[in-house]
């Protein structure tokens, strides 16, 4: 089962009605004040209310759901503009339920009612806070009469999650203490229980020790230092089904720590790790979240990426967001934009940045595609080599679509990175073969800046160091050192192993040139100028079997384009 639609209409500034198309993971992107905020607190509200209702018949869970607050409240929710009319005076939500097809058969067996696949709940809440809850089915009255064993059977298929912007630990402590309910209201616990009283703590124990082991393997990311966790509560030996608020995370990352004196972006991010690494609701999940980049620094809001998107394999997600790096640039459908109240499917990166108000520099306002260069040679060689492999890439150069950007070095890759991140641009890197590239390669990917297959190494086969030079013939630029610089690199002093620059420092040793860094990037520019920039010969050019990391580099440049 998954929550194929979500509408709202009179709830705060969300005045007319606004619907939302879900998928498994979706951004609400908007200006302040314009609506994403309430949007997904009435996702809450409608959520909890269904739900409630499902399981008003069931004594454990209706007391963990009497301590949830609702927090509908007519008098501050519904529109002000429209408190004096007579009709219309209702705050209304809309679910629409997808089920498969045992679903479908369940649903059947369980309520002796037929159902196309599609269930669609109205709740309204009227000026008296007063909650009302309608199957919106064209069946007949049988629906209406058996409302709440309908949301009883979706409550047992859905599970929802709802993450405010303003994260404290009872937030994280919330989470966990549904998680541990439903843990041991789930066979075999719950037999157990009614069987042996006495087994109690020894299964409360057994569930809190294997919670706390799922935690700690994604908590080990934030807090590299962590020793162990460990989670402790207070249990009514008879009455197992009552658990104490009093509930506690501690965190051993030197001394054990209670959560609650850790900082706001260790909360955050435990809260979060708690929901990835604890999916065992026995069917979906929803999980829905303001701005989770809050309280977090550049790197960890990296890290949260993939921990959402690995939400997102196992439950659908929603969230809020400033943040350009949450955008869905590979599913534009995924991103929802809200303006004014009303929210509508996104249709263009352009859109998207238009709304974030992001503005990237130079010639990457057009584009999406990146690719990135250590230096201006590699711009000018890679550019001409590319155009020449592939005519996709040339028209895409043409139009802006696709650009190569040099960096002025390989220690400004995890700087140029996390600016084309936040411009949410596809990256590719390539970088020379040398020590200094694989250095800073993988400084990025340990930043979670960019993943390894992003990363190209360029200058040739084997092992030894080698960079972008090093895949010209020198027979090309033989003439251009002799005439322009005085270099002659038919010189014993410019042969060996050794990469292109150190090959030639020897060869401005030799010839008595002091070869300053200037003079050298001259010779490279000079050299990559040379090259036609419609190339008729590559063999005349390039050495023809250091050529396959190119190739690679135009399938997958091919492959951005997409």
């Amino acid at each position: 089962m998954k929550l194929n639609k979500f509408s709202v209409r009179n709830y705060r500034s969300i005045a007319s009605q606004s619907d939302i198309n879900l998928q498994s993971f979706n951004v609400l992107l908007g200006k302040n004040n314009e609506g994403k905020s309430n949007l997904l607190k009435a996702l809450n509200i409608a959520m909890e209310t269904l739900l409630k209702h499902g399981h008003r018949h069931n004594t454990i869970l209706s007391r963990a759901n009497s301590r949830r607050d609702l927090n509908y409240d007519w008098a501050r929710d519904f529109p002000f503009q429209y408190r004096d009319r007579k009709l219309g005076r209702e705050s209304i939500f809309t679910l629409e339920f997808g089920l498969n097809n045992e679903e479908i058969m369940e649903f059947r067996d369980e309520l002796g009612l037929q159902v196309n696949g599609i269930i669609r709940i109205r709740i309204t809440y009227d000026e008296n806070n007063k909650a009302n809850i309608e199957v919106k089915k064209q069946h007949g009255t049988q629906y209406k009469k058996k409302s709440s064993e309908i949301a009883r059977f979706i409550s047992s298929k859905i599970k929802f999650n709802y993450i405010s912007a303003i994260r404290t630990e009872n937030m994280a402590i919330n989470v966990l203490r549904n998680i541990v309910i439903q843990r041991l209201t789930q066979s075999p616990y719950n037999e157990e229980y009614e069987d042996a009283v006495k087994k109690i703590e020894e299964i409360q124990e057994k569930v809190l020790n294997d919670i706390a082991s799922q935690l700690k393997p994604s908590l080990l990311k934030f807090l590299p230092k962590l020793n162990s966790v460990n989670i402790k509560s207070e249990v009514d030996r008879y009455n197992p089904y009552y658990w104490s608020p009093d509930i506690q995370l501690m965190l051993d990352d030197g001394v054990e720590t209670n959560i609650i004196h850790k900082g706001e972006g260790i909360k955050s991010l435990v809260t979060l790790a708690i929901l990835k690494d604890l999916q065992i609701f026995n069917g979906v999940s929803i999980v829905a979240i303001e701005e989770p980049e809050s309280h977090l620094h550049s790197e960890a809001i990296h890290e949260l990426v993939e921990v959402i998107h690995e939400i997102s394999n196992s439950s659908q997600v929603i969230i809020t967001t400033h943040n350009p790096l949450f955008v869905q640039r590979n599913n534009i459908k995924g991103n929802i934009i809200v303006d004014s109240g009303k929210a509508r499917i996104a249709h263009s990166i352009e859109e998207i940045r238009s709304i974030l108000g992001v503005m990237p520099e130079d010639n990457l306002q057009n584009t999406s595609n990146v690719l990135l260069v250590e230096g201006k040679t590699d711009q000018i060689v890679l550019s001409k080599l590319l155009s020449t492999l592939s005519l996709k890439i040339k028209n895409s150069l043409n139009n802006n679509h696709f650009v190569i950007k040099y960096m002025g070095s390989a220690s400004n890759l995890c700087h140029t990175i996390g600016e084309l991140n936040q411009s949410m641009c596809k990256v590719l890197v390539v970088l020379d073969n040398d020590s200094a590239g694989h250095s800073e390669g993988r400084k990025a990917i340990e930043r979670r800046l960019i993943k390894e297959q992003f990363i190209k190494y360029i200058g040739g086969p084997g092992s030894r160091e080698a960079e972008l030079e090093d895949i010209i013939r020198p027979d090309f630029y033989k003439d251009l050192l002799l005439s322009k610089f005085y270099l002659n690199i038919e010189s014993s002093a410019f042969r060996g192993n050794k990469k292109w620059s150190e090959k030639l420092k020897s060869l401005a040793i030799s010839a008595g040139t002091d070869l300053t860094d200037s003079l050298k990037n001259e010779i490279k520019v000079a050299i990559a100028e040379s090259i036609p920039s419609n190339i008729n010969s590559i063999d005349d050019i390039f050495i023809k079997e250091r050529l396959h990391v190119v190739e690679s580099i135009v399938t997958a440049v091919e492959q951005m384009l997409e």
